[in-house]
């Protein structure tokens, strides 16, 4: 990452997620998983009962804001004066597909920031990076060569930029693929993945790589040199002179970011679906950890993974534009430490999964789901 950039990104709320990077996805793995997951409940069905994915997760591993404005808004927008008010340039219309720009064309254009970087052009280039990684991590589509511009306007004012509630979207997003991948006749899924399969190493530990190092995540330090000593002067009141950002941690690495080690994968064939489904099938207790963030493991996680356990376990509907579904932690409560009671019968929302972007690219999303 360019260090005239950093600040922002870090102040942003993304630079636990770019620090976790590439990993490298198990479709083995996923596959079976995606196998055992049922709308109507939006949890998996396991032999030892449901587990899921919840709000707890995403602020754990990926340190996403989980409470904040909904990631939603109008498409109705000239998209490309949007563009050239935002970014500072205009796609040619051959990197335009849909409302989506070419992922090779906006690294391409943003890779290289001039050396005497003014203050508006800075914040193009933030933008760019935040979209690119937006679109390549968080929300991707399935070949994962376009992103959508609808975020773009979410980062018009980048001071409330970090006031979204992007975990909650993202959290979103990946219930509606797992929903449409587990479909009958479905043979793909959007490459949204990086969080399933994290939450599966951390609490099935199905497949899971063997660590080339000590798993705990990285104390706050290197970040700090790393965030400080590289910045222009001009930069350094604006992005660091906030104390805060040091002392509540938030420059520590997230817990997914343990994973960004070399890993050994000697013990699990790594691509082995019939493998996957048959570990799934013999599951016992013992073989689920069912609260890993326990101890030492977040000993040293930055204050955004914990500050907003107040509604780890609320049911609420998440938001991502067209997208609402809804989070129901009530029916894997052995996860929060809790004794599970009887789960009653759910039917899915055909009404919530009948509402997507098809054919609606002037839609004002905020008030349709007003």
């Amino acid at each position: 990452m360019d260090p005239h950039l950093r600040p922002y990104i870090i102040r942003f709320g993304f630079y636990g997620v770019y620090r976790i990077g590439h990993i490298t996805l198990n479709w083995g793995l996923i596959t079976s998983l995606v196998e055992r997951w049922h709308p109507e409940t939006h949890t998996f069905h396991l032999p030892v009962g449901e587990m899921t994915i919840t709000l707890q997760d995403v602020a754990i591993i990926l340190g996403l804001r989980i409470h904040g404005l909904p990631i939603t808004g109008t498409c109705d927008i000239d998209w490309s004066l949007l563009c050239y008010e935002l970014l500072g340039v205009t796609p040619p219309t051959s990197d335009i597909k849909g409302l989506a720009i070419s992922t090779r064309w906006l690294c391409h254009q943003f890779s290289h920031p001039p050396v005497d970087l003014d203050d508006a052009t800075l914040e193009q280039y933030a933008r760019a990076f935040i979209l690119e990684l937006i679109g390549s991590a968080l929300f991707t589509d399935k070949k994962g060569t376009h992103i959508h511009m609808c975020y773009l306007p979410l980062l018009r004012d980048l001071t409330q930029t970090s006031m979204y509630s992007w975990g909650s979207a993202v959290l979103a997003h990946l219930y509606r693929e797992l929903c449409r991948a587990s479909l009958d006749g479905a043979t793909d899924i959007a490459r949204c993945v990086t969080l399933l399969q994290l939450w599966s190493w951390e609490r099935l530990h199905l497949g899971r790589p063997d660590f080339g190092r000590p798993p705990a995540p990285p104390a706050a330090q290197h970040l700090e040199h790393d965030a400080v000593d590289d910045l222009p002067a001009k930069h350094l009141e604006q992005g660091l002179q906030d104390e805060a950002l040091l002392h509540e941690g938030l420059l520590a690495d997230l817990l997914g970011c343990r994973w960004r080690v070399p890993l050994s994968w000697a013990q699990n064939p790594s691509r082995v679906l019939t493998f996957y489904r048959d570990q799934l099938d013999a599951q016992a207790h013992d073989q689920v950890l069912w609260e890993p963030y326990m101890g030492d493991l977040v000993a040293h996680l930055p204050a955004i993974s914990l500050v907003d356990q107040e509604i780890w376990r609320t049911m609420s509907p998440l938001i991502c534009f067209d997208i609402v579904e809804w989070h129901r932690p009530k029916r894997v409560l052995r996860q929060f430490g809790l004794q599970q009671g009887i789960l009653p019968s759910c039917s899915i929302e055909q009404h919530l999964h009948s509402v997507d972007r098809r054919g609606r690219h002037k839609y004002d999303w905020e008030a349709f789901h007003a």
